[in-house]
């Protein structure tokens, strides 16, 4: 009698080997890409104690429809309207290149199978942000030592306000 193997094997075996080497992820289909990470969310209660490591190096299909390990240098994926967020800084009128955002394929794809009422999405929502990318505002403090001090905080002064202002703007009208 063979043994039906299990999810966390899966994991370990296929899922992780190449979710860790992206040469080989950046061959697969987008439809296998999306799956990973819809596997691991249908099967939570198994990975609680990968959630680090998941933070690292899940990769994520963003709007443009490219993929992202969420390791990735300089870069913070936030969620979108579609994922129920009423504060979404894609309401934000700004350059298209000032933030990415999740796919909303997650969501659009698999509405009847795994997010038909409001609670699922509330649910993925949840892991998600386990993930780290959720709807606010974020900040990356990446290593300034090559940098003027002075330089970096009157940067990040001139951004923060400016993200401030056209979101006070949007939402206090």
């Amino acid at each position: 009698m063979i043994d039906k193997p299990q999810i966390k094997d899966i994991y370990r075996l296929h899922i992780r080997p190449i979710l860790l080497d992206s040469s080989r992820w950046s061959t697969k289909s987008d439809s296998v890409l999306v799956a990973f990470l819809l596997c691991i969310y249908t099967h939570l209660n198994q990975f609680e104690h990968e959630i680090n490591q998941l933070q690292k190096h899940m990769v994520i299909k963003t709007r443009n429809g490219k993929f992202i390990r969420l390791d990735s240098p300089g870069i913070i994926i936030h969620l979108t309207s579609t994922y129920g967020c009423t504060r979404s800084l894609e309401s934000l009128i700004s350059s298209k290149h000032e933030f990415i955002f999740i796919s909303d394929d997650y969501i659009n794809n698999y509405r009847t199978e795994l997010f038909s009422t409001k609670d699922d999405i509330n649910n993925f929502v949840r892991f998600l942000e386990q993930l780290n990318i959720t709807e606010f505002l974020q900040v990356n403090i990446t290593d300034t030592r090559n940098y003027n001090i002075r330089y970096i905080k009157l940067v990040f002064f001139f951004k923060i306000n400016i993200i401030y202002f056209r979101f006070y703007k949007r939402f206090s009208t």
